[in-house]
């Protein structure tokens, strides 16, 4: 779950692959990206991303700053509860998530507050009841115009996918985190030519996970601090395409050993990638990265790691009103799961969003992973179906719902027992 870290800074791949609220089923432990990605030119917007002036939020002015509050309220069902495929038991849920936003309304430099909470209450198994949070702030300050430096904070309770490979998916389900995060990012642009240098660190602190015979297992060896330094050259040979190069550095260091005794997984890694980033006519935009990856570990029990690592997002314009997403990686993660010190996650997804009418949009997604473990000749595949219907009531309603698929199958009790999950859930926001 964490040499990913290193393999997403900088130009990363832009929105999760699951970002559309029906089709995340949990928070993935990946760190934000060190530099955002940065192929949005203005010259193509998607059906998502599009401005809607009689249904977008006008938010409450506050002084210099606008407030936008949210308030989302949702039932769902899942046929697959605890992911238990020898006994699955069908469970209802409600979804209560408020939300507040504070954006300043200033020429230059920028300032956001933001908060809230993603509460998830099941009808019977209230051993999967979620209770996640997160707060966060950032300041963007222009120095002259050509230099801007941009910080950031974040703390949060999260939750893991069953999915993430990072530890058995027969636990994971009901792994939760406390994650802190501090960012600072400095940028100077010349001519056609643009520099970012990034620094952050990362906390992670695992809660005990409660079993079902009452048990408590730990998670302290699991508990992690991140820090990682990201360097971007970027060159502009026309205002649609641009090459960029980045070599990123990070350190992992656990805050104790395995709970077997043995070391734990402290380790170095670099990474160096080169790509292009573009927006093309009317058609198409995006960018696409590939590079190398090095994982080295402190201690001699594990094998060093390294392997090409590839990032991409690309999004074509059939129509103004339909936007197909291609999204690619393969990067290094972490693994808790026995002798396994880390693997390569390989995902490749498709994402089609096609307005329908200027208030109602149909998203479908499909979704393939594998995960190729290192010390271990076992592998899972992961597959991921959905589709999702948003209608937009009016600029403080909108309603959406949809369904989601996924199976995991690895052939490996180590890695989890192979299951899937069948999910629904129909939401309701309300908002300024």
């Amino acid at each position: 779950m964490n040499l990913s870290r290193f393999a997403l800074a900088a130009a990363a791949l832009g929105s999760s692959l699951s970002a559309t609220p029906v089709f995340a089923q949990a928070e993935s432990t990946l760190l934000e990206p060190a530099i955002p990605a940065g192929f949005d030119r203005g010259r193509n917007t998607s059906v998502t991303d599009r401005a809607r002036p009689d249904y977008d939020p006008v938010g409450i002015p506050v002084g210099g700053f606008n407030l936008f509050p949210r308030l989302d309220v949702g039932v769902g069902v899942t046929d697959n509860v605890f992911f238990n495929p020898a006994e699955k038991m069908t469970d209802g849920f409600t979804t209560i998530a408020p939300r507040v936003q504070l954006n300043s309304d200033w020429n230059r430099n920028t300032l956001q507050f933001r908060g809230g909470a993603n509460l998830e209450r099941y009808f019977n198994e209230t051993r999967r009841n979620q209770n996640a949070w997160d707060l966060g702030a950032l300041g963007r300050y222009e120095l002259g115009s050509s230099m801007a430096v941009t910080a950031e904070a974040q703390l949060a309770r999260l939750y893991e996918t069953p999915f993430s490979g990072a530890i058995s998916s027969d636990i994971a389900v009901l792994s939760n985190y406390l994650r802190n995060y501090l960012s600072l990012r400095g940028q100077y642009q010349a001519g056609q030519s643009r520099l970012t240098l990034a620094v952050d660190h990362t906390g992670f602190d695992f809660s005990g996970i409660t079993l079902a015979s009452g048990a408590k297992l730990s998670q302290e060896d699991r508990d992690r601090t991140i820090d990682r330094i990201v360097g971007q050259a970027e060159y502009a040979f026309s205002p649609a395409m641009a090459l960029y190069g980045q070599l990123s550095y990070g350190q992992i260091d656990y805050s104790r050993n395995l709970l077997n005794g043995q070391p734990n997984r402290d380790s170095d890694a670099w990474r160096l990638i080169g790509g292009a980033t573009f927006d093309l006519t009317s058609l198409i935009r995006g960018q696409l990265g590939i590079g190398y990856v090095w994982r080295n570990f402190d201690s001699p029990i594990y094998r060093n790691v390294s392997g090409l690592s590839v990032e991409g997002r690309v999004e074509y314009f059939p129509t103004e009103l339909a936007t197909i997403t291609l999204q690619v990686s393969r990067l290094i993660e972490d693994s808790s799961i026995g002798a396994n010190s880390a693997f390569f996650n390989n995902q490749v997804s498709a994402q089609v969003d096609y307005e329908v009418l200027t208030n109602f949009i149909l998203t479908g997604l499909g979704q393939y992973a594998r995960q190729d473990f290192i010390d271990s000749p076992v592998s899972a595949d992961i597959y991921r179906l959905g589709i999702q219907g948003r209608y937009l009531s009016s600029r403080r309603v909108n309603l959406r719902g949809g369904i989601t698929y996924v199976k995991r199958s690895s052939g490996d009790i180590a890695l989890g027992s192979d299951t899937n999950e069948l999910r629904g859930l129909l939401t309701l926001t309300i908002q300024r």
